[in-house]
């Protein structure tokens, strides 16, 4: 009975050093891979990001999807993309769950509900990607009671964790107002009808094209800004267009 206990013992104090072994040797090769993939070194990076991968890393198999969904140091491969995506979710990659939630509440087989945890079990590690979606679920209902007040809790704490991106009433108000007419005369409704047509081109909005801007459609710009290093700013303006435009030529 002793001997059986003492090889249990020693069995889950093997276990745990393995695992921390598996942590540092995973956590080494991603900051390799996040130094090269800074430094545009696309192949390199996605190598070492495998390395971490295979040691169970969730935000390994993150960066993979990401490499290959838009064809970063291999042939894009959206399949695998989402093979990667999914692996990254099931090892609570906070980043994934809130990539997968969108995909579950843009879709066409929609899961609201699914979509909901996956944002709350990212926003429990404090991701302010998290916060600042549930904070525009909340604040125009979309899946669940419209509650501005759970809504700017949520803006704030997005805030508090690095998100720049203000969504109060009062601002809200303010870009509804700037959407009215554009400089060149281009209505509300057109300018983001261009909008939404180049983000869905580049592969960041998979909604409809109907010219309403809801909570997709400010995701997805988000995504878009932080994607290619602009500042988080959700004002639906020209200059944004054209910034889309630009990475459609």
């Amino acid at each position: 009975m002793k001997k059986s206990i003492m090889l249990f013992i020693l069995t889950c104090i093997m276990m745990f050093f393995t695992g921390c072994v598996a942590e540092v040797q995973s956590n080494f090769y991603n900051s390799i891979a996040d130094r090269e993939y800074v430094n545009r070194d696309f192949p390199s990076a996605l190598s070492h990001y495998k390395d971490a991968a295979e040691k169970g890393n969730g935000y390994a198999y993150y960066n993979l999807y990401v490499m290959y969904n838009y064809g970063q140091g291999v042939k894009r491969d959206v399949a695998m993309a989402t093979v990667m995506l999914k692996k990254a979710v099931e090892l609570e990659d906070p980043t994934a769950q809130v990539v997968m939630a969108n995909r579950l509440l843009s879709g066409k087989d929609k899961d609201v509900p699914q979509a909901l945890s996956l944002l709350k079990r990212a926003a429990q590690k404090e991701n302010a990607y998290a916060y600042s979606d549930l904070s525009l679920l909340y604040r125009y209902g979309y899946g669940v009671k419209k509650d501005i007040a759970l809504a700017d809790e949520y803006q704030r704490l997005a805030q508090a964790n690095g998100s720049k991106i203000t969504l109060s009433t009062q601002r809200t108000t303010e870009v509804q107002t700037q959407l009215q007419t554009s400089s060149n005369g281009m209505s509300k409704k057109e300018l983001v009808r261009s909008i939404q047509e180049g983000l869905k081109k580049l592969g960041f909005y998979t909604g409809k094209v109907d010219g309403s801007s809801g909570p997709m459609s400010l995701k997805a710009i988000k995504m878009f800004q932080k994607f290619y290093g602009y500042p988080e700013n959700t004002t639906l303006s020209e200059s944004l267009l054209r910034e889309i435009q630009s990475k459609l030529k």
